[in-house]
């Protein structure tokens, strides 16, 4: 149940790190955004990166721990 709701987490995550990196991509290239405005959305995505990357260890703990195949995400 855990590693199912964290796999849940994570996807969700992962499908907003997307969006902010295609909102940034389009600013950044027609929508004249400042360096700042790229910078602050950079980071966003990338502290999106990180938590994905902690979920997905969990994820591997949990299921080597409780027996659950941990699968590809």
């Amino acid at each position: 149940p855990m590693v199912r709701e964290l796999r849940r987490i994570r996807s969700e995550i992962w499908r907003i790190g997307i969006n902010v990196n295609q909102i940034a991509r389009l600013t950044n290239t027609e929508l004249g955004a400042t360096r700042e405005d790229v910078a602050v959305i950079r980071g966003q995505v990338d502290r999106c990166d990180r938590i994905v990357a902690g979920i997905d260890r969990i994820i591997a703990d949990r299921a080597d721990a409780g027996g659950e195949r941990a699968q590809s995400l």
